[in-house]
């Protein structure tokens, strides 16, 4: 990054204990010797690594959700939603999904842009309403967010910009979100006579999502422009981690119990890794209220192989919390500018089960919620299916289902990587590239 010898030794301090191993880039052939000259060349240099590796990366991994989607199909799809704060356009990314995909001309679209590490819960809560919303029971939101970090590093050398240069990384996720128990046209052609139209296994249901804003922290963490044309500035207090511990500490079982987890001590947890001093301040906040903290492991090993991605982050955590707990229900938060902690709960419900429009989602399979309870005897998605079924919680009205999350599009990741998917606008693949945590 083109940092003073007299600052070397401090950089290079961060990166040993940021628990990173390998992050991504679109930026240019991702040597690090070359980073900062491919993004200054010319003004435009870094809206054209978003406007080129974005789209990429989304239709990547939208691709790969409605490959493995086994209750439908693209022509299915009757809405998308997208999030991205590192770039735009216009069109944008919904536009470009729609085209590449082949979805019909009439799908609606809506950009969810600007939000931070948060956007993907955003994404999802928007898409939870156009479903619960739909009187047809028929409603299919597909779910996207692309995020290009490395396009905002910065030479400046106040550490606060220094610790995001050394975490964040490139990467998108996606999702489908439709009613409990729908099935669409595209099903039946997935399927040979010989056999059942649905596995009579276990999918996860999206419960209540709620936010809340940490009081005195809005200087904490911003995103703001920065000193060069397209160019933000990620700034992060060296407070963040502590003011999250002691918010968590007293007000954690309160936001639990507010999305209807019956108990803190009985359900997995699926938590944005913003870094590794974030996850640690999980664990000594779980330390003190003696939770156990089941699914931490992995929001600390989708940081160690990827970095921070920003929105779809959270997306590749749950893809391994849901297809590796034994739980009945998890607890999800992620946060961003503000503080803003955005959470919600995910529950079990059995694959196929269709719930009346305007009717209260069913309560969990099992709801004894203890260690060896009958939890355990529910078997959960497997890794290839990767199958992730959201619903409304008991009191929302209707019952959503969330069908495959695609945590991938970037070498490395856990599926469909390096997929040739450009937009039609770009000449050739902008392929991403493995950059040192440095």
């Amino acid at each position: 990054m083109g940092y003073p010898p007299e600052l070397r030794a401090k950089v290079d301090k961060i990166v040993a204990a940021s628990g990173i191993e390998s992050r991504h880039t679109c930026v240019g052939d991702g040597n690090p010797a070359n980073f900062m000259s491919e993004l200054e060349r010319d003004p435009r240099s870094r809206a054209l690594v978003w406007e080129q590796g974005a789209p990429r990366m989304a239709v990547a991994a939208a691709r790969d959700a409605l490959a493995r989607w086994q209750h439908g199909s693209a022509s299915d799809v009757t809405h998308v939603v997208t999030h991205s704060c590192t770039g735009f356009s216009a069109p944008g990314l919904d536009f470009f999904l729609i085209r590449e995909l082949g979805l019909a001309p009439t799908t609606r679209k809506l950009g969810v842009n600007f939000m931070g590490c948060f956007g993907a819960f955003s994404a999802l809560y928007v898409a939870k309403q156009i479903v619960e919303a739909d009187c047809t029971g028929r409603a299919v939101v597909l779910v996207a967010c692309a995020e290009t970090c490395t396009a905002h590093m910065t030479r400046d050398q106040r550490l606060e910009l220094i610790v995001g240069n050394t975490i964040f990384a490139d990467g998108a996720a996606a999702a489908i979100v439709t009613h409990a128990g729908f099935t669409g046209a595209g099903a039946a052609q997935r399927l040979s006579p010989a056999e059942p139209a649905l596995p009579q296994t276990c999918e996860w249901a999206l419960g209540a999502m709620e936010n809340e804003v940490l009081p005195g922290t809005e200087g904490s963490m911003s995103w703001r422009q920065g000193s060069f044309p397209g160019q933000y500035d990620m700034w992060l207090d060296r407070s963040i981690p502590s003011a999250l511990s002691g918010f968590f500490v007293k007000r954690g079982l309160a936001l639990v119990a507010k999305v209807g987890i019956a108990s803190a001590w009985g359900c997995a947890w699926a938590i944005h890794p913003g870094g590794r001093a974030i996850i640690k301040a999980f664990q000594d906040a779980f330390a003190l209220l003696r939770i156990g903290g089941e699914g931490l492991e992995h929001s600390a090993e989708v940081l160690r192989r990827h970095g921070n991605m920003s929105s779809p982050t959270i997306l590749y955590v749950l893809q391994r919390v849901l297809t590796s707990t034994r739980k009945d229900e998890v607890f999800m938060a992620g946060f961003g500018p503000g503080l803003s902690v955005e959470f919600g709960r995910l529950y079990r419900v059995p694959r196929g089960q269709r719930m009346p429009l305007g009717a209260a989602a069913p309560n969990p399979v099992d709801s004894a919620h203890t260690e060896g309870s009958p939890a355990a005897e529910v078997t959960a998605p497997s890794e290839a299916a990767a199958s992730a079924s959201y619903g409304a919680a008991s009191g929302d009205s209707g019952g959503v289902e969330l069908h495959r999350l695609s945590a991938s599009v970037v070498p490395g990741a856990e599926s469909s990587a390096h997929l040739p998917v450009p937009p039609a606008t770009v000449a050739s693949p902008v392929p991403s590239r493995r950059v040192a945590a440095s």
